[in-house]
């Protein structure tokens, strides 16, 4: 049997060989042509970055419920540092996975570290730190948005 196989396969062979080449006006359609039936890419955002921006909203909430349940325990001087510090090393990791290539995340972390930015200032103003209460509301937030 594994002989009329083999001549089966041999006339086969020089069918497939000697068969006429196609006109050349006749397009060829190969597999990597062919619709596929499979899944469609979805449009939207990736669930990588789904997850960066959530997870990055999650540390800009967990750092503003520090920054109300340590208010008295820390004082005024050791909020002003752990906000700072929170903001610089959310501004510094953004540079840090940017020179590594990871752009997503790199901007998870810049927006996580303006919106930082962004509370560390409103907080500055309602504090009154360096007399900051005194200016205008309206002006202050414009000029610190604006920064």
């Amino acid at each position: 049997m594994g002989a009329a196989l083999q001549q089966r396969r041999m006339v086969l062979l020089t069918d497939l060989q000697s068969a006429p080449v196609p006109a050349v006006g006749v397009p060829l359609v190969t597999l990597q042509d062919a619709p596929s039936a499979g899944p469609q890419p979805r449009q939207g955002l990736p669930a990588q970055q789904v997850l960066l921006a959530v997870g990055a909203l999650l540390v800009l909430v967990a750092a503003s419920v520090f920054l109300a349940v340590a208010w008295d325990v820390i004082g005024v001087g050791g909020l002003v540092a752990a906000m700072a510090l929170v903001t610089l090393v959310a501004g510094g990791s953004s540079v840090a996975v940017a020179q590594r290539g990871l752009r997503a995340s790199a901007e998870a972390l810049a927006v996580l570290a303006a919106a930082l930015a962004l509370v560390d200032a409103a907080a500055a103003h309602w504090l009154d730190l360096a007399g900051l209460s005194a200016v205008d509301l309206w002006g202050y937030a414009a000029w610190v948005t604006a920064a």
